[in-house]
């Protein structure tokens, strides 16, 4: 995965853009390398619009090949969430129940209760209009996979951000905190591959369909660390 490889020299990348590229198409590989190259491509624009060619080095083929798969290559229409192509709500929704079910163990910790305190909270219905428990459950399956991965973005994007600047093609992310983030989506995975609810025939996660980090990737341990499930929102 060469997008993640800046976690071992130190290196800028845009792991942020293959982070939400996993969680936005977990299940689909061919959807999430177009995503990805769409994105990159944007992204690519949007700083040449800010920097003109003479500032920017001449010798560097890294870079003379992303301007010319940017000029080449399509990319993303951005304005609207259907433009941008990514399920924002599901897996958002995915990365509140995976949190709310390990906050709440081992005394109401099921993906029912979760789905319940949710719809009580009005949080969906708010955000979604139209949207049921069958629709809720329905993304809980399509992003379930990588739910942990949606958690660490959706919960810890302080520790991915390298300037207290909102999220977007143009955002500057830290490396460090990068690994930290992967490092906590660690934690919930394993949690999650380890919790069973009681009389329930399978874990909360799969460990055979969740994604996983590299094992080339040295990351710091992490504590998952949950607040008080009454204190988790969908809009941290």
């Amino acid at each position: 995965m060469p997008w993640l490889d800046y976690l071992a020299d130190g290196l800028d990348s845009d792991v942020d853009l293959y982070i939400l590229s996993v969680i936005g198409f977990p299940d689909d590989e061919r959807r999430r390398q177009h995503w990805f190259d769409e994105a990159r491509n944007k992204r690519t624009e949007l700083f040449l619009q800010q920097y003109p060619l003479e500032m920017l080095p001449s010798d560097d083929p890294a870079l003379r090949a992303r301007m010319y798969a940017a000029a080449r290559g399509s990319r993303l229409a951005l304005g609207s969430e259907k433009a941008i192509g990514i399920n924002t709500a599901g897996y958002r929704v995915a990365a509140y129940l995976l949190v709310r079910v390990l906050a709440s163990r081992p005394q109401r910790g099921s993906l029912n209760e979760a789905i319940d305190a949710f719809i009580r909270a009005g949080g969906l219905r708010v955000k979604v209009s139209g949207a049921s428990n069958a629709t809720i459950r329905r993304w809980w399956e399509e992003y379930r996979s990588a739910a942990h991965l949606a958690a660490a973005f959706l919960y810890h994007r302080h520790l991915l951000l390298s300037e207290p600047a909102g999220l977007g093609l143009l955002t500057g992310y830290s490396p460090m905190g990068a690994g930290f983030a992967l490092a906590w989506a660690e934690s919930a995975r394993t949690a999650g591959e380890q919790y069973r609810v009681p009389r329930a025939r399978s874990p909360l996660l799969d460990s055979k369909q969740t994604w996983k980090a590299p094992l080339s990737l040295r990351l710091p341990e992490v504590p998952l660390d949950l607040p008080p499930p009454e204190r988790i929102t969908f809009e941290p």
